[in-house]
């Protein structure tokens, strides 16, 4: 049935092995969640934590990157996200980084003047 779209979200249980391999797929997940949940500018994912969106579906996903912060950042890379806008864990070693640091701080001093 070529005619019929086959969403294999909802016609199966279980994706094929190394489904969530493909940036595509895990892009199309992230959009169908972020209609299903009100989510319609980059930075509305600040309300969405991580365990949240790993009980909602999304755990063999983010098993695939160090925080909610690094799967955006790979699925969307056309946005330029900042790191505190999103609320997550920084990945090991994040803050050893001074541009890190300072990035952190402008971002404080901007919002804040």
């Amino acid at each position: 049935y070529p005619e019929c779209d086959w969403d294999i979200g909802t016609t199966r249980s279980q994706v094929p092995r190394n489904y969530w391999q493909d940036v595509k797929n895990q892009r199309k997940f992230f959009d169908e969640y972020a209609a299903a949940n009100n989510i319609k500018h980059p930075d509305d994912w600040s309300h969405v934590t991580y365990t949240k969106l790993a009980k909602d579906g999304a755990a063999p996903i983010l098993r695939r990157y160090s925080s909610l912060i690094s799967a955006l950042e790979a699925i969307y890379p056309e946005h330029d996200w900042a790191a505190c806008s999103v609320r997550s864990r920084m990945p090991y070693h994040h803050w050893d980084s001074l541009e890190n640091q300072r990035k952190f701080f402008d971002e404080i001093t901007k919002e804040n003047n």
